[in-house]
């Protein structure tokens, strides 16, 4: 426990504040009328200055700007997350689970000598627990999702280390082993249950889309692994609605083999179509149900509708919409001066929007509608319409005429990422007329690239 003050002064200020109170006492009281009642009672005489004296240097002390501070320390016990797998296999071990949970006992009551014992259970979930309500039902291992559970709700505390009590056997969620490596705390690992590594050939997991177009490819990762198969030839085959579209031919040349294949399907049905991986199945396999992994992808006919308005042609309309139709999943339109049914767009693109008032009427249209809008500000933008219209963002004008502006990219934009190179290229892009002023009510985190003047 510590008490010490500072203040935003040198120290021997304080010696003015103390000048300040004597001066401001003798001012008072030295040659004063008030003093002639008192000239009997001379203690009253010696108070009354000091308490003026005191006051006049308290308050000086006080524009010193002082500052007590306080400095204690608490001492807490380390905290010790035990994270016990609470899944079927757990029970299946030559252990009987009496006596598994003894044992579970004794090291909570060693642990709680020396340090805060948390108890963290899992499955196909994680969740703080009691020795007493372990069950052994979850039909799911994750580890990596337990390890990540302890991880979020011991931020910023004395978490000292974490046991992990399992049988090493996770059916569920990613590799634990690329969570332990980002671990701020040591990771004890305690096996129990069965820990018997079975022959074992499986599709760990499948990365696709959930929509794909008519005529387009869409693509998958497959991931397999293989234990206790060194040695051995097998084959993955691909089906789509029934017929196969890839076949290869894998060498397991290690006990922990792991591989991962990109496979291309074409979409050619609409509608939901089947997509099923298929493993070899060996004789002396346990687990025959992760041989196979079926999934399905929602195939659509429907191109995304751009319409690109404008009241003049400028060279700009044709180069916007030979860019977006060259993407196949994307149909762009010109309309100049005439504006069809705004419901029916997916995309609507303003080029050099906010000249009339018109405009801001079109706008608002599109703005009701919930449709997304792309305004292109040219050489005809007036701020005094654009900020008639109802979205947030609003300009501030500086002063008349135009400044020549550069683009800076913002690194704190988060919709997307930019590539590196594409990001460098921009500093040599040529510079645009802007109006003077700024836009205003957006987030930071919203802008793509701001101007760079000069």
């Amino acid at each position: 426990m510590n008490w010490n003050i500072s203040i935003m002064y040198p120290w021997w200020f304080i010696l003015f504040c103390i000048l300040i109170g004597v001066a401001y006492a003798v001012l008072l009281y030295k040659h004063s009328k008030n003093n002639e009642p008192l000239s009997e009672k001379r203690w009253v005489k010696v108070l009354l200055p000091t308490l003026r004296f005191l006051l006049a240097t308290g308050l000086a002390f006080l524009l010193l700007g002082p500052v007590l501070k306080y400095a204690g320390f608490l001492t807490q016990k380390p905290i010790i997350a035990l994270v016990i797998d609470d899944s079927k296999s757990l029970s299946k071990g030559d252990e009987s689970a009496e006596n598994l949970s003894n044992k579970l006992f004794e090291l909570e009551s060693s642990l709680s000598q020396k340090y805060d014992v948390s108890l963290v259970s899992f499955g196909s979930g994680a969740q703080f627990t009691k020795l007493d309500q372990l069950e052994n039902e979850a039909s799911e291992s994750n580890i990596s999702l337990a390890l990540k559970y302890c991880e979020d709700q011991f931020v910023n505390q004395n978490l000292g280390g974490v046991i992990l009590l399992s049988d090493g056997i996770y059916n569920a969620g990613s590799n634990p082993t690329f969570v332990a490596q980002n671990y701020k705390v040591p990771i004890y690992t305690v096996g129990a249950g069965d820990t018997t590594v079975y022959t074992d050939l499986g599709v760990k997991n499948v990365s696709h889309n959930s929509l794909a177009y008519l005529g387009n490819e869409f693509p998958m990762r497959i991931e397999v692994n293989a234990t206790k198969l060194k040695d051995k030839q097998a084959s993955m085959q691909v089906f789509l609605n029934g017929t196969s579209i890839s076949q290869k031919s894998l060498f397991i040349d290690k006990d922990n083999f792991y591989f991962e294949s990109d496979v291309r399907a074409k979409a050619q049905k609409i509608g939901q179509n089947k997509v099923e991986v298929r493993l070899t199945t060996f004789d002396d396999e346990k687990n025959t149900a992760n041989n196979s992994f079926v999934f399905y992808v929602d195939v659509i006919d429907g191109k995304k509708k751009v319409a690109i308005w404008a009241d003049a042609p400028h060279p700009d309309l044709g180069m916007l919409k030979s860019i977006i139709n060259s993407n196949e999943n994307y149909e762009a339109t010109i309309s100049i001066g005439k504006y069809s049914d705004v419901s029916s767009f997916d995309l609507v693109i303003l080029h050099d929007w906010y000249a009339n008032s018109n405009q801001v009427i079109k706008f608002e249209s599109l703005f009701a509608n919930r449709v997304p809008t792309l305004v292109v500000a040219g050489s005809n933008f007036n701020p005094r319409f654009f900020n008639k219209g109802s979205q947030a963002i609003k300009f501030q004008i500086s002063g008349k005429g135009t400044n020549s502006a550069l683009p800076l990219h913002n690194g704190s934009f988060e919709y997307f990422d930019l590539d590196q190179n594409v990001s460098a290229s921009m500093k040599k892009w040529p510079p645009l007329r802007a109006p003077f002023g700024k836009f205003v009510g957006y987030l930071p985190s919203d802008v793509f690239a701001y101007q760079q003047i000069g």
